[in-house]
C-alpha cells in the first residue's frame, strides 16, 4: 500500500469510527512503523515521537485499544528507563 492510499483510507476511517485528531495520530504513526519496518511503538517510543506526556499519550493508545484498532503485539521492549514496555501495534485487518 502506498502512502497516499494509506493517508486516504485512513481519513476515510476516521470519520467512518469517529476516531479524534490525536487517536488519529497514533494509529497513523502504528500504521506507518508497521508498514515500513512491519513493527509497532512502545507508549515511551509514542511519546518521544509525538512530544505528547505520557498521560496524554497512554489514554489515546487506550481508547484506540478498546475500540479494536490497537492490540499488544506479545513483543518487550525496553523504555530509556530500562522497563520492559509492551509494543503496541494496530489489529490486523485495520491497515
Amino acid at each position: 500500500m502506498t502512502y497516499r492510499e494509506m493517508d486516504e483510507e485512513f481519513h476515510c476511517m476516521k470519520s467512518e469510527f469517529g476516531l479524534t485528531n490525536a487517536q488519529a495520530e497514533v494509529l497513523e504513526l502504528l500504521w506507518l512503523k508497521e508498514e515500513e519496518e512491519n513493527d509497532g511503538y512502545t507508549d515511551d517510543e509514542l511519546e518521544q515521537e509525538l512530544g505528547w506526556l505520557h498521560q496524554t499519550l497512554s489514554a489515546r493508545r487506550r481508547e484506540l485499544v478498546q475500540k479494536g484498532f490497537v492490540k499488544d503485539s506479545g513483543k518487550k521492549r525496553p523504555t530509556r528507563s530500562g522497563r520492559g514496555a509492551t509494543v503496541w501495534m494496530s489489529v490486523s485487518g485495520t491497515v
